[in-house]
């Protein structure tokens, strides 16, 4: 826990990563594809790295950690002319059943979002082709799915599935710090 506290506070932002509530649903219900059994952490090692999203005021900061034993840890800081509005902590673990991405929210304080109570949300790997990483929870509307893909030194992303019955996305587009 000591180290999983400066790791947070060290974090970085997320930009407009806003989640419905939905814990009930957030644990995977259904097993991964056969190929991804076969991906291991070090197929995702484009992700390690530091990674700043600004836009106006709001200034999103993303850092993946290198894999270390069976998982990778990532912290997310998000701020808005200069007040923090999320935290989130984020980890890719290695299991039976393939590499699932973890991700925990935060608010000021570090006080937990209560639509997380019964957990963090889940996102199963459901493809890797190079650098795009593919993440999708079987059964949750939103968010459903969250995706990754890098290009140099740009790592962009989106989160999408299905708000209040209409498809909906968000998609943030990092550069890396240097």
């Amino acid at each position: 826990m000591r180290i999983l506290l400066p790791l947070i506070l060290l974090a970085v932002l997320v930009s407009a990563f806003v989640l419905h509530p939905a814990a009930a649903e957030d644990a995977p219900q259904a097993g991964p594809k056969k190929a991804q059994a076969k991906t291991t952490l070090a197929d995702l090692a484009f992700l390690v790295g530091s990674w700043t999203e600004a836009e106006g005021p709001s200034v999103f900061a993303e850092t993946w950690l290198p894999a270390q034993g069976d998982a990778m840890a990532g912290v997310a800081h998000w701020t808005i002319q200069g007040r923090t509005r999320m935290y989130e902590m984020m980890s890719i673990e290695q299991g039976a059943e393939g590499l699932v991405l973890h991700v925990r929210h935060f608010h000021r304080g570090l006080v937990p979002w209560p639509s997380e109570a019964k957990g963090p949300v889940a996102w199963p790997l459901k493809s890797l082709q190079g650098e795009h990483a593919i993440f999708e929870h079987p059964t949750r509307a939103w968010p459903k799915r969250m995706e990754y893909k890098r290009s140099g030194d740009a790592l962009s992303g989106r989160l999408s599935g299905t708000q209040d019955g209409k498809p909906h996305a968000i998609p943030f587009s990092f550069r890396a710090r240097k």
